[in-house]
């Protein structure tokens, strides 16, 4: 509770840019930890906490950068959920969002108790199962007949203008 209340009074003195990534350490180390149970996270010497993170990764990303660092991880997390639910309707359209609803899920529901972004093997896995998302989605003859009518309806309007 100690990292949350710190976490959210960083984020109020500084909501729109953040404090910045690079602070983030340095702003975790000043906070002095209760007196009993915090064993090995603790630097025993200094008396001050051992974190790299507020272990939650949606107030990181607000507190590192802001409300625009908080909307772009979201947009980040629900991009291959968005990605599928547009996708055009085919026989894989229904698995897609149910993959990228398990994706989303579970990264969200991880973010609220850990980092979400920022560590290699989660950034690699998340970054695997969009990959298979989007190469999951073939466009059909139809969906390119549809888009090339539609520019050339556009660039006959702006002919007879």
């Amino acid at each position: 509770l100690t990292l949350l209340r710190k976490g959210l009074c960083l984020a109020k003195e500084s909501p729109l840019i953040g404090h910045g990534i690079s602070n983030r350490h340095q702003i975790l180390s000043t906070e002095q930890p209760p007196s009993k149970g915090w064993g090995g996270f603790c630097d025993r010497e200094h008396g001050r906490f051992n974190f790299s993170h507020f272990h939650n990764g949606f107030l990181s990303a607000f507190v590192d950068a802001g409300v625009f660092g908080l909307l772009s991880t979201l947009a980040l997390l629900f991009s291959p959920l968005a990605l599928s639910i547009v996708s055009p309707n085919d026989g894989m359209k229904r698995l897609r969002i149910s993959v990228a609803l398990c994706l989303t899920s579970v990264y969200l529901m991880a973010g609220m108790t850990n980092l979400l972004f920022g560590q290699d093997l989660i950034d690699v896995m998340f970054l695997i199962f969009s990959t298979f998302l989007a190469l999951s989605i073939n466009p059909t003859v139809d969906d390119y007949a549809v888009t090339a009518s539609a520019s050339g309806s556009q660039q006959s309007n702006s002919n007879h203008e």
